[in-house]
């Protein structure tokens, strides 16, 4: 179920690439593209596969209450910041990217337990380029102090230079698909 409405979603966005593909130019940096690109872009291309792998259980983890509360805290966090009266638009995003750091850390745990470091590291990206395309200013660590310090795998140790360059890097790296209509239907994307 997860692997055939994500695979819907793709060929949506390669139809959105189709349609403003003359636009691309003018609008770069309008932000409905830039968060596309930097979501979906990479979901739809490059991470295609590691999410399709593991989108079923991706699924079946954003049940558990364990992942659920990790929402429902965030969420809170996010809409209380957003109605504080009184304190200027800073603080609130500065909040805001706080909460979003929170929550990746707290779905980091159950997603490398569940459903393999692979899938961690996509959503890890999904998170961090989405993060830094709507709140450019956020310094996205994926981590918070509210949490326990996350316990290394020895994959993560394997990787420690690919990981601390995604800490470190503050700007997304957006993937630009532009299809034509034949290129809808090649089999890179799977339909």
């Amino acid at each position: 179920m997860g692997g055939r409405v994500f695979n819907e979603l793709c060929k949506l966005i390669a139809k959105f690439n189709v349609c403003i593909r003359e636009y691309r130019s003018k609008c770069s940096r309008h932000v409905t593209v830039a968060l596309i690109d930097s979501s979906y872009g990479y979901l739809c291309n490059e991470g295609y596969n590691t999410f399709m792998e593991s989108a079923e259980c991706l699924m079946d983890l954003d049940r558990k209450p364990s992942v659920k509360k990790c929402h429902d805290e965030t969420l809170r966090e996010i809409e209380s910041a957003n109605a504080e009266t009184g304190i200027a638009m800073a603080a609130k995003l500065d909040r805001m990217c706080g909460a979003l750091n929170f929550f990746s850390g707290c779905v980091r745990s159950p997603i490398k337990d569940e459903c393999g470091f692979s899938a961690w590291q996509v959503i890890y990206r999904v998170l961090r380029d989405t993060t830094n395309t709507l709140m450019p200013a956020c310094q996205f660590t994926g981590s918070s102090s509210k949490l326990p310090p996350p316990q290394e795998s020895i994959e993560e140790k394997n990787t420690v230079n690919n990981e601390n360059e995604y800490l470190v890097e503050t700007q997304p790296t957006p993937r630009v698909m532009v299809q034509t209509e034949a290129d809808l239907n090649a089999s890179r994307y799977h339909f």
